[in-house]
């Protein structure tokens, strides 16, 4: 698999999501975790080549 790059703008997007995902699983909010980390595949899958969805 190659490796691709992403705008700053999207790896900036992408760390605050994790970080919301984090918090919402620390605070014990396992639904609202699972519906950040759905919304940031379907937001991340929107850079991902061809290949790399496919997977």
């Amino acid at each position: 698999m190659g490796r691709f790059r992403l705008p700053a703008e999207r790896i900036e997007q992408s760390c605050r999501e994790h970080l919301a995902i984090l918090d919402a699983v620390e605070a014990g909010e396992i639904e609202w975790a699972e519906a950040l980390l759905r919304q940031h595949l379907r937001q991340a899958s929107e850079f991902a080549s061809p290949q790399q969805r496919s997977i």
